[in-house]
């Protein structure tokens, strides 16, 4: 098993001269937002494809040396180092700056953050 440190010492400069950070912002992130908006799970939905591609992008991630953001729809507070105001909901019932729902997922890599876009009370 590779420890993350080692992913991206072992990687060096891609073939292009890309550093692997910057590979892993500019192409592997977007695709991962990408097959979650293909994947949107359906109440109704007996298929398992979207779990499988779930797990499998959870391990890329991890192999990735990726953190996801944990944020719990309805829980999670606001945290504007983590998270970007895509949107609010007034009158929800719930303690504002409540995060209601989130649209692209956010993820932590070494000091750099991909903020996740997220709904929030007001």
């Amino acid at each position: 098993e590779m420890a993350q440190g080692d992913f991206t010492a072992e990687l060096g400069l891609l073939d292009d001269g890309t550093p692997p950070q910057l590979f892993v912002q500019k192409h592997l992130i977007p695709h991962i937002d990408h097959i979650d908006h293909l994947f949107q799970p359906e109440p109704d939905a007996t298929l398992q494809t979207p779990s499988v591609v779930s797990a499998y992008l959870r391990d890329l991630i991890e192999a990735a040396g990726l953190k996801e953001i944990d944020i719990k729809p309805r829980v999670s507070h606001f945290d504007i180092e983590k998270h970007e105001k895509a949107g609010a909901l007034l009158r929800t019932g719930l303690e504002p700056n409540t995060v209601l729902k989130v649209l692209r997922r956010g993820f932590l890599y070494g000091n750099l953050v991909r903020k996740a876009q997220v709904v929030r009370a007001e």
